[in-house]
């Protein structure tokens, strides 16, 4: 699968609670192709997944943050404090991300952009 770079990128955590005992909070781990880390997030849900039951966090990537190239993301469930990993998909989700030439354009600029993102930011003139 792939994602221009000018879409936001969703990805689903489904898991459940048997034990009201801990908070866990799901998180992922976003990596390049090259095995770098671009970076990681992690729910800000503790009230609401310490219940027992399933549940379902749903964390978006904006749009214009990923740069081109292929990406993979680890998704885990963990409790912080103490830090215990309930759950580890390694490899949960891989997928490109090209610039789309065709539609929605950011700038003029028509060459590759170095990094791992390419946030577009709010610039102010004074």
């Amino acid at each position: 699968p792939f994602a221009y770079t000018t879409q936001k990128v969703g990805v689903e955590i489904s898991y459940e609670v048997f034990d009201g005992g801990y908070q866990p909070t799901p998180n992922i781990h976003v990596y390049t192709g090259r095995g770098e880390y671009a970076f990681i997030s992690h729910a800000d849900l503790h009230a609401h997944t310490s219940k027992v039951g399933p549940h379902k966090a749903i964390v978006w990537i904006p749009a214009n943050l990923l740069n081109e190239g292929p990406y993979l993301i680890s998704v885990a469930v963990s409790t912080m404090k103490p830090l215990v990993i309930h759950a580890h998909d390694r490899e949960a989700l891989s997928f490109e991300v090209i610039e789309d030439v065709i539609g929605e354009k950011v700038s003029d600029f028509n060459h590759r952009i170095p990094g791992v993102v390419r946030p577009h930011l709010k610039w102010e003139a004074k």
